[in-house]
């Protein structure tokens, strides 16, 4: 297809560049059990290959991106017996970028609503505010200033029962649902720490 579209450009005096991948997966990888790391790998194996063939048939300088959404929110909709290996799919597709700086995570969508007929996958709406999202992060990307993935630098108790996290930039925590459902994401809005041991140590 893209040798078929390279020759069609170039018949009209133009030159055709592959700029991204869009790759929206992961939910068979975290239902299969997959591990985190071997999914990230896998894309940067996918994006180095493309990117070879591609340059090759377009002949373009310009490097190919691969861009993926994290599937966070995944645990609503599939087998909750996955839940640990979904965590990892969904962390992994936020690291994307450190094993591959020209593979990039556009963001989660556990805000997308599923579809009451089919478990398995999210509503027409849903899908069409995706593709926004890949939208607008893609132009960004690429004739923007760029983007990365919003992370927390530090980590420090601030008391006995309080964590002080610290951003890189400010952030505002949403709380009347207006773009996000957060009523649904229970009282740490979104922030969840599991304890483990019997010392209660984290």
């Amino acid at each position: 297809q893209i040798r078929q579209a390279a020759k069609f450009i170039d018949s009209q005096g133009k030159r055709l560049v592959v700029i991204s991948i869009i790759a929206v997966h992961g939910e068979t990888d975290a239902s299969l059990g997959r591990s985190g790391e071997a999914f990230a790998q896998g894309w940067r194996a996918v994006r180095r290959q493309a990117d070879e063939d591609i340059r090759g048939l377009t002949g373009q300088t310009e490097p190919v991106l691969l861009h993926t959404y994290q599937t966070a929110g995944l645990d609503r909709r599939s087998d909750q017996s996955a839940g640990c290996t979904a965590a990892q799919i969904a962390w992994w597709q936020l690291w994307m970028s450190d094993v591959d700086p020209l593979c990039r995570c556009v963001g989660p969508v556990y805000w997308t609503v599923s579809n009451p007929d089919d478990f398995a996958h999210v509503t027409n709406r849903s899908l069409r505010r995706v593709g926004v999202q890949f939208g607008g992060y893609v132009f960004d990307d690429i004739f923007g200033g760029g983007r990365g993935p919003l992370r927390v630098v530090d980590l420090a108790w601030a008391d006995e029962r309080r964590l002080r996290l610290t951003y890189p930039r400010d952030i505002v925590i949403e709380t009347d649902d207006s773009r996000v459902n957060v009523s649904g994401l229970g009282p740490g809005m979104g922030y969840d720490v599991e304890w483990a041991g019997s010392d209660g140590a984290p």
